[in-house]
């Protein structure tokens, strides 16, 4: 059978490559979750090791139940969220089978299906035999099939395994948002989220009804503190008239004398060398870089902040392989973005072969590794030169080292803007007038570009290579093949010029994306599947970070009473009396589920030295437990926190050991033995008779 080809998007295919090769998936995804992405993410990976192109295929199955979702509804929720996976449509493709046939008529005959870790033999043993078999009308005609698993259970399965879309599909039904939104991928935000769920919903025939709403909390305006080296600088004054403009504080922090000064509130005090101060919490404060040069005592005090939870634009990993050029260089050729040969020199003997590495042609092009503006660039034309400035340089710069490069002839060079993923501008700056730079702070002359798609993917991927949220690519288009190559990454691009020459307000576009939360990106933290924590009242405790867990945090509590909005607790012979934020109804069990209320309470936590004021914890009879607190995925997602499954207490030492004869004759140790597996009595009993014949 052969699909037709209505609606088919066909971006990113390679048309023209002989012995083509596709890596896809096939699935329900109604609707798209955050388990989704981790099994497409794993198909786009897949498909870049392997050289391949990648497809994501859906069903077209449609029911009130199961399959809320049409399929040209899911299919524009799936491009939105998945934007670097080629979400593909055709409603003639109903199944695996048609999936991996349209493939290979399409030409495609190196094909690898992705699919979750537990149906790995079934599609080995269901599609397999398929692959060349002896009926041509059966036969998918392929030179290589391969299955791979995603690592993780299918994200459609009913267990815990991930968020499923169960799951999801239930609490829309319930009009629960807030638990809805736990689980769509982390490309979305509050407004599409929102019409996902109302999507379903409808899909699923539910009108009415109350809504579960995010917890009300207090809106407050983001506060700006700019970092920059030079007061005057044109953007960094930009930057507080558009921050003013807004209503929205802002503080400029005079590097190197600024200095970071951490409270005992979580908070932390900037002061400058004139005294005056700014308090900043990770809350509602966005920290923005601007320095030039080597400035490693800001990057350090800036390293506090993003360590502390702060979003910070550029963060400390971005500008650092920013301003190291060669490290710039071999992050950009890693990430198979088209970037002159480069080599480093460490020594004036390692001149030549250094020279041979990118080519062994003149002229070539040094740069001392960590130059900005221009400066530190020479052009070199003969071996006699390169040796002569490269011993010059070093007699005088000892402890430094240079970069020798592939010269590219060109007229100038394009300077795009990319913010949050996205193209925001280009300008075109021309070589300075007998120089072979372009560099806009030497006077090179500038005009806006009408760039292509092919260079604004190169400036998009050379922005992710380098994990900017804010900079400027400079790409330079070869005057004889017009190849285009990423010359550099810039962390703190100027403004003067670019808003001139685009006539164009960029930098109120800058402060309008950094002061909206919806925003925010931070790096991850990972941290073992168990990690201490430490709870006001309680003390440091073991908790255990689980990624199936979707519901908020939980804490142990020996009993509890619940009345009159409060509940009174104890845990480990303390008493407590909270006030309940709201009752959470959880299903709990496997064999034989049940559903059970529990309250849901503030607790001030500290976790790697940062604060979180009033964390949200149920609580729950965790004596039977591995540890007395149960960190959940909401929290995780909040504050970027990834788990390593494989260790546990990566970022904190492991407690002593829990003793439990502390318990015994009380009625917790009662309550844990009762609820006691044969397996774990046993393993009691053998440690005891163990101790006593020894």
């Amino acid at each position: 059978m052969k699909p037709n080809s209505i609606g088919v998007d066909s971006h990113g295919l390679s048309e023209e490559r002989s012995n083509k090769k596709a890596v896809l998936t096939f699935g329900r995804f109604n609707p798209p979750t955050s388990g989704h992405e981790l099994l497409i993410s794993k198909v786009v990976g897949e498909a870049k090791k392997r050289k391949a192109d990648n497809f994501v295929f859906a069903s077209h199955s449609q029911d009130k139940r199961k399959n809320p979702l049409d399929s040209k509804t899911k299919n524009k929720y799936m491009k939105a969220f998945f934007k670097n996976a080629n979400i593909m449509y055709n409603p003639a493709i109903r199944t695996i089978f048609e999936a991996i046939g349209y493939l290979s008529d399409q030409g495609y005959k190196d094909v690898t299906v992705v699919v979750g870790g537990d149906r790995t033999d079934e599609f080995e043993r269901t599609v397999r035999p398929y692959v060349n078999h002896p009926d041509p009308d059966k036969s998918f005609d392929l030179d290589s099939f391969d299955v791979v698993s995603a690592g993780q259970r299918d994200p459609d399965a009913k267990d815990v395994s991930g968020m499923s879309a169960s799951k999801m599909r239930a609490a829309a039904a319930e009009g629960n948002f807030r638990d809805f939104k736990l689980g769509v991928p982390s490309a979305s935000n509050d407004t599409l989220s929102r019409k996902l769920f109302d999507s379903v919903r409808k899909g699923m025939g539910v009108r009415g009804g109350d809504i579960v709403e995010e917890a009300q909390m207090p809106k407050t305006k983001t506060r700006v503190v700019v970092f920059t080296n030079d007061g005057d600088e044109g953007t960094a004054k930009r930057i507080v008239e558009e921050c003013d403009k807004r209503g929205n504080a802002v503080f400029v922090a005079e590097a190197p004398a600024a200095r970071v000064i951490k409270e005992g509130n979580g908070n932390f005090t900037i002061r400058n060398k004139d005294k005056t101060e700014f308090t900043a919490n990770r809350f509602d404060t966005v920290i923005v870089v601007r320095i030039v040069g080597k400035q490693s005592r800001t990057l350090d005090n800036v390293s506090q902040l993003q360590s502390a939870g702060f979003f910070v634009v550029n963060t400390i990993e971005a500008i650092e392989s920013c301003h190291d050029k060669f490290r710039t260089a071999v992050m950009l050729e890693e990430a198979d973005i088209p970037t002159p040969k480069t080599s480093i020199i460490t020594d004036p003997d390692l001149a030549l072969a250094a020279h041979e590495e990118v080519g062994g042609q003149f002229p070539v092009v040094l740069k001392t590794v960590s130059g900005a503006g221009g400066r530190g660039v020479f052009i070199i034309d003969s071996s006699v030169s390169l040796k002569s400035t490269v011993s010059a340089f070093f007699e005088s710069n000892s402890e430094e080292e240079l970069l020798i490069q592939q010269y590219v002839p060109i007229n100038g060079d394009i300077r795009v803007l990319v913010l949050n993923g996205q193209v925001i501008g280009a300008m075109n700056r021309e070589k300075v007038k007998n120089d072979f730079r372009s560099n806009a702070s030497l006077g090179a002359s500038v005009d806006e570009a009408d760039v292509t798609d092919e260079i604004k993917e190169m400036a998009l991927n050379a922005a992710k290579a380098m994990g900017c949220y804010y900079c400027g690519v400079d790409i330079a288009i070869q005057k004889r093949n017009r190849k285009p190559y990423v010359l550099e990454v810039n962390t703190s691009p100027g403004s003067k010029n670019v808003e001139d020459a685009l006539n164009k307000n960029i930098i109120g576009q800058f402060v309008d994306e950094i002061i909206d939360k919806e925003n925010w990106q931070y790096p991850p933290t990972t941290v073992g599947r168990r990690e201490v924590i430490e709870l006001e009242g309680i003390g440091k405790v073991a908790a255990k970070f689980d990624t199936g867990n979707t519901a908020p945090n939980t804490l142990h509590a020996d009993s509890m009473d619940v009345g009159n909005g409060t509940v009174k607790w104890t845990n480990n012979g303390k008493t407590f009396t909270n006030k309940i934020i709201r009752i959470l109804n959880i299903e709990q069990g496997g064999i034989a589920p049940h559903r059970e209320n529990r309250p849901v309470i503030e607790v001030d936590m500290e976790f790697m030295g940062i604060k979180y004021p009033k964390t949200l914890f149920t609580l729950d009879d965790r004596s039977s437990k591995s540890t007395p607190v149960l960190m959940g995925v909401p929290f995780m997602k909040q504050f970027h926190i990834v788990v390593d499954s494989s260790k546990t207490y990566i970022k904190t030492e492991k407690l002593e050991e829990y003793n439990s004869s502390d318990l015994e004759g009380t009625s917790a140790l009662t309550k844990k033995r009762k609820r006691m597996t044969p397996g774990q009595v046993n393993e009691i009993a053998d440690t005891y008779f163990k101790g006593v014949l020894k």
